[in-house]
């Protein structure tokens, strides 16, 4: 039996969800499923899901791995990121190397605060914060792979999906989301703009 043809958005929903329904309160739970119905669109038409796949990588890398480097930076260093990231948007599998590359960066920053945190009264948040970093990263790899005249369906870029999830999952886990209902519904929204 083949597997039923998804899309990048349909994919990262059903992620979500499965995390989201094991690790996370009911009440929450229930918000993000909810945000996902919302903005959750059902296309009919065959499309390159790279299309919606280098939003879903620019939400990771822009919003999820950002926050969790201020969020411990801010708090180990006493300092926070300055001015945009770059690169500042996630268009083509080159801007999805050039950021793979910094999100390397990004877990050595926090190793140093870490150092800096050793008496840290909540010790998960750095380890989440080393996770979002990391499953970013791997989202990010996925991307950097994509060629450029390539067609790619959903299941081809599953892992990465799985890792955009897995990201936002920990995110939302470690505190470093505070809205996740309003995370899942804007990120779901970015992909549909494609």
């Amino acid at each position: 039996m083949t597997p039923k043809p998804t899309s990048v958005p349909e994919l990262f929903a059903k992620y979500v969800i499965s995390a989201v329904g094991r690790e996370h309160p009911a009440a929450e739970a229930r918000a993000i499923s909810q945000a996902i119905g919302e903005n959750l669109t059902q296309r009919r038409a065959r499309v390159d899901e790279a299309l919606n796949y280098y939003p879903l990588c620019e939400r990771a890398w822009l919003y999820w791995s950002r926050d969790a480097l201020d969020f411990i930076t801010v708090r180990a260093l006493r300092q926070a990121t300055l001015g945009i990231l770059s690169p500042p948007q996630i268009r083509n599998a080159r801007d999805a190397a050039e950021a793979h590359s910094r999100c390397a960066v990004h877990l050595r920053l926090l190793d140093i605060a870490a150092r800096r945190l050793e008496h840290m009264e909540e010790p998960w948040q750095l380890e989440a914060a080393r996770h979002v970093t990391s499953a970013t990263q791997k989202t990010l790899a996925v991307a950097a792979k994509i060629r450029p005249l390539k067609t790619m369906s959903a299941l081809e870029l599953g892992d990465g999906v799985a890792s955009a999830a897995d990201a936002l999952t920990a995110a939302i886990r470690g505190g470093l989301v505070s809205d996740p209902a309003g995370e899942v519904g804007a990120t779901l929204r970015g992909m549909r703009r494609c």
